[in-house]
């Protein structure tokens, strides 16, 4: 049961203002919404969205990028450890390049493979694209990653 002028009853009851629309997909009339006088006249769909990480995500969505998930178990698979041994090597190993980088005074470098850099970036002063009012970008730091020989040959395709 809702209060007095709350307009919304969730989740609703079965069979009670339920509908069937155009498409066959069935739809819950909201009080105030859906009917009545001063209604915007529309039913809420009664849709259940899939579930997150589903292993065809790429295939669904179209995206080419592999997430953090697929990636430890793709190092799972391949090194036969279980994910959450391949999980935990991932996060130490960007720790442990996180915590060099930040030092500033030594570079990472994974043969053949990438290498990890902080280099310093000087003050410089940049323009509002809006207004093109003068902006003063203080000095700081940055990482520079570059692809080692083997990794730039796979991207190659060789």
């Amino acid at each position: 049961m809702t209060p007095k002028g709350a307009g919304l009853a969730f989740p609703p009851q079965v069979g009670a203002g339920c509908v069937t629309g155009r498409e066959g997909l069935t739809q819950t009339r909201v009080r105030g919404l859906s009917e009545g006088p001063g209604s915007i006249g529309f039913a809420v769909p009664n849709t259940r969205l899939p579930p997150r990480g589903t292993p065809h995500r790429q295939e669904e969505h179209g995206s080419k990028n592999m997430n953090r998930s697929e990636l430890v178990a793709a190092l799972a698979d391949r090194a036969e450890v279980t994910r959450k041994d391949a999980d935990a090597v991932l996060a130490a190993l960007a720790e442990t390049v996180g915590e060099v980088v930040a030092k500033g005074d030594e570079k990472v470098t994974i043969p053949g493979f990438l290498t990890f850099e902080r280099t310093h970036r000087a003050a410089r002063t940049a323009r509002n694209p809006q207004t093109g009012d003068p902006i003063d970008i203080p000095a700081g730091y940055s990482v520079k990653v570059s692809a080692g020989s083997k990794l730039k040959e796979a991207a190659k395709g060789k």
